[in-house]
C-alpha cells in the first residue's frame, strides 16, 4: 500500500520500512556473509583436526544451512524482521569469531 507522504524512488516505488531497501537491509546482509564465512572457516577447521568433534561440526552444519535460509528469506522480510536477524546474527558472529 502506497502512502503518499512515504518518499517514493524514480520508478514510484515505496521506500516504506517494510521494503527490503535501505541501510538496515544491506546491513543484515553483509552480517550474514560475514557469519556464513565464519561457519565456513570453523567447519574447515573442524575436519582438519584428529579426531573430530562430530557433534561440533554437526551443530557448525546446521547453524551454517539456517543462516544461508535465513540470508535467502531477507529478500522477503520487513523491516522489524531484518532487524531481528541482523541483530541476531551480529550476537552469532561475535560468538563464533570469539574473544
Amino acid at each position: 500500500m502506497h502512502d503518499p507522504e512515504s518518499p517514493a524512488d524514480a520508478n514510484g516505488a515505496d521506500e516504506s520500512a517494510d521494503s527490503p531497501s535501505g541501510a538496515s537491509y544491506e546491513s543484515a546482509r553483509e552480517v550474514l556473509r560475514q557469519v556464513l564465512a565464519a561457519y565456513s572457516e570453523r567447519i574447515v577447521a573442524e575436519r582438519g583436526r584428529t579426531p573430530v568433534d562430530a557433534a561440533l561440526l554437526h551443530r557448525l552444519l546446521t547453524e551454517r544451512r539456517q543462516a544461508r535460509s535465513d540470508q535467502q528469506n531477507l529478500l522477503e522480510a520487513g523491516a522489524v524482521e531484518v532487524a531481528r536477524v541482523q541483530e541476531f546474527y551480529e550476537a552469532r558472529l561475535s560468538e563464533l569469531l570469539g574473544p
